[in-house]
């Protein structure tokens, strides 16, 4: 499995930069390189919300907060420490939404909730890892005076990294969808044309929508 070296590495190995030799010397890296390093917490959070990862999968079940929000909804629920984003909520039927730091929904609790966290690396799935070296590739050229050869190479691995990453994960497993009608499932993803035309979800519908 991936370390945090080896996906800082691989990112720039795709765009050209210097390799990281020490990872406890990043300092002394310039250019593409310290792009990397300095984009990857932000990167790696991005990548692992963009889709309800297994890898990332944490289950908790959350106790509603002592305040009620102030309307809307009947309780309120705060997201653990370290949570990235909400991939689905066992709430009886009721909607949710999520804002800030909390799940809002009718549903009285304790409430089970699937939800992404972060994880240390080498718990990933190798194309999940490759995905977060890719996008971090991309994030270190844009905005630069890059050249937009690379920038658009370099947006097409990500694209064929996530939808990769996609069907690998599919196949250890049930889908989202599958759970039934007590779950809400939550966002849905930018990808979704992407997956549609892959047939990863119905031409008719986006993927995780309620």
């Amino acid at each position: 499995m991936a370390t945090e070296h080896q996906i800082k590495n691989r990112a720039i190995g795709l765009i050209g930069g210097e390799p990281i030799k020490d990872p406890n010397a990043t300092s002394a890296y310039s250019g593409r390189s310290r792009r990397v390093i300095d984009l990857y917490d932000m990167v790696y959070e991005e990548a692992l919300s963009l889709w309800p990862w297994t890898c990332a999968r944490g289950r908790k079940l959350l106790t509603p907060a002592e305040e009620k929000p102030e309307w809307g909804f009947g309780y309120q629920y705060a997201l653990p420490d370290g949570a990235i984003s909400v991939q689905a909520a066992m709430t009886g039927g009721c909607d949710f939404e999520v804002e800030g730091r909390f799940i809002l929904t009718d549903h009285p609790g304790p409430l089970k909730t699937l939800i992404s966290i972060r994880q240390q690396e080498d718990w990933l799935h190798p194309l999940v890892a490759y995905l977060i070296a890719c996008r971090l590739a991309l994030a270190a050229v844009m905005g630069q005076a890059e050249s937009t050869t690379l920038q658009e190479r370099v947006r097409g691995f990500q694209q064929d990294a996530f939808l990769e990453a996609t069907q690998a994960e599919n196949s250890q497993g049930s889908s989202l969808a599958k759970l039934g009608s007590e779950w809400v499932l939550a966002a849905q993803t930018g990808y979704a044309p992407e997956l549609r035309v892959a047939g990863m979800i119905p031409p008719e519908s986006y993927w995780l929508k309620g």
